[in-house]
Order: structure tokens, then C-alpha cells, then sequence
């Protein structure tokens, strides 16, 4: 997997905590969907939404961090 393509934050005023949108490029791969999750570096992400470039040349994943615990559910 290559490294995430960029991150920003988004913070609302009634939030006391940021969410962490990253987006990563990967090659195209057949049945990545919302419901699987992505670690890179240690650092577990949701899959909010996959997007395909071109024709299955590969794949935009727009993702936000959670907390990821070896083992668990997450």
C-alpha cells in the first residue's frame, strides 16, 4: 500500500474531539468496499468511500482514522 495521498482534519464547534479524513491509493483489487478497514502504520481507518480511477487502474479510498486495537474488531 502506498503512502496516504493527503489528510486533513474536520472539526465542528460542538465537537471536542477531530475527525481524521485520509485518503490512499491502491491498486485495483476487486470487492474493497465500505464495510472492510484499512491499518497502515498501526493506525486502523474506515472505509467511507472507494472510488475507481479509470478502468480498474486502481482505487481511491477516502478514509477516517478510529483507534486500533491488534485483535480486536475495531
Amino acid at each position: 500500500m502506498h503512502a496516504p495521498l493527503k489528510q486533513h482534519d474536520e472539526h465542528r464547534a460542538d465537537q471536542i474531539a477531530g475527525r481524521s479524513i485520509i485518503l490512499f491509493k491502491i491498486l485495483w483489487r476487486k470487492g474493497i468496499s465500505p464495510e472492510m478497514r484499512v491499518v497502515f502504520e498501526g493506525q486502523g481507518y474506515r472505509i467511507e468511500d472507494v472510488e475507481e480511477i479509470d478502468r480498474r487502474a486502481g482505487l481511491v479510498l477516502t478514509c477516517s482514522a478510529f483507534e486500533f486495537v491488534p485483535g480486536g474488531s475495531g
